[in-house]
């Protein structure tokens, strides 16, 4: 019994195996982040890793994955990650403005604020399933931002789980680092891809709901014109691509190979 946890394909080599690639995507993320305007692309590649190789454990190795998916997602990327952050700066500049520049009591000010609440939760739903999508499925710019934000609707309960998550994550790292050095260090080694990873091991299996057209026993949804009118989630699409069927989102999409 307990020869079996030390084997080569024991739980226990898989675990640490599993924090090791943590680790060098960690490396890899940070690395490929210092131009900026890569924040894009290299998140879409820490997704991908994080889904194939961390939490499936397909695949070869970490960064042959990475950097595949970095090359594959590179323009898309970029462009989605500078739209995003100009959005997020946006959004804490009127964050800053609400606070510290109108009026306290203001009722515009209050409607203002809540209004904002509102603007980042979506903004925060959006960063957490944006990159993932892009990163499983070949599709325009518009339609891969249709998609990450209605397969977050479909999924309420899954992005109201994720969404907690990694608030409790960002909690617990600036509570370590302000009081707690020691648990501050495994926020330093393993930095924002553990956000990914975490995200991931829901992720992976949200996705694959549409890339093999199932969902709990119903139909996967197909991102089209009735899901852009707010009704409700169409019938799946699905087509043959590369030996695995994949979801049609908008008529376009396609699963990337796994």
């Amino acid at each position: 019994m307990n020869d079996g946890i030390f084997q080569i394909n024991g739980p226990l080599w898989r675990f640490l195996s599993a924090l090791f690639d943590m680790i060098v995507l960690h490396i890899l993320w940070l690395i490929c982040c210092i131009p900026v305007v890569t924040i894009g692309p290299a998140t879409t590649a820490a997704h991908y890793v994080a889904m194939k190789k961390i939490v499936k454990d397909e695949g070869r190795n970490v960064w042959s994955l990475y950097f595949k998916s970095f090359r594959e997602n590179f323009k898309q990327g970029m462009i989605l990650g500078i739209i995003f952050t100009v959005i997020g700066l946006f959004l804490g500049l009127d964050f800053y403005l609400c606070l510290y520049k109108l009026e306290e009591g203001n009722m515009f000010n209050l409607v203002m604020f809540s209004a904002l609440g509102f603007l980042a939760i979506v903004y925060l739903v959006m960063m957490i399933y944006l990159w993932a999508v892009l990163a499983r499925f070949n599709n325009s710019l518009k339609q891969t931002v249709l998609n990450a934000f209605f397969i977050a609707m479909s999924n309420l309960r899954d992005t109201s789980i994720l969404l907690a998550s990694d608030i409790l994550i960002a909690v617990v790292a600036v509570v370590s680092m302000a009081f707690i050095p020691q648990m501050a260090v495994l926020f330093t080694i393993f930095g924002v891809p553990l956000f990914f990873v975490v995200n991931s091991l829901r992720l992976a299996d949200i996705l694959d709901r549409y890339v093999y057209g199932k969902e709990d026993g119903e139909n996967a949804g197909e991102f089209g014109t009735e899901a852009a009118a707010g009704e409700r989630s169409a019938q799946a699409g699905i087509e043959q691509e590369t030996g695995e069927t994949a979801v049609k989102a908008g008529g376009t999409a396609e699963a990337r190979e796994r």
